[in-house]
């Protein structure tokens, strides 16, 4: 079984009751749950939300993605331009 909860709930005790229903025949029982606080997201890496973890990841792949995109294509262009010597 799971109790999904908003996180407005209240910390303290709360009553439940649960009713369990087949055909006819059911059953009743209540139970107790303590809600103590509100739980943290842990953190993926050197303790930076989410968001910023990723960009930090991705800023660095994207700049050598880029950087390789504009040497290879500077090479083409001295290539096809005649530029570069050819070799022997």
């Amino acid at each position: 079984m799971t109790i999904a909860i908003n996180n407005t709930l209240a910390v303290g005790s709360y009553t439940v009751t649960i009713t369990g229903v087949s055909g006819s025949n059911s059953h009743q029982t209540t139970m107790s749950i303590t809600v103590n606080s509100q739980t943290q997201q842990t953190q993926p890496f050197l303790g930076l939300p989410t968001i910023a973890f990723y960009t930090l990841l991705a800023a660095p792949i994207a700049a050598a993605g880029l950087g390789t995109f504009a040497i290879l294509r500077r090479k083409r262009a001295r290539a096809s331009s005649g530029l570069v010597p050819k070799s022997p």
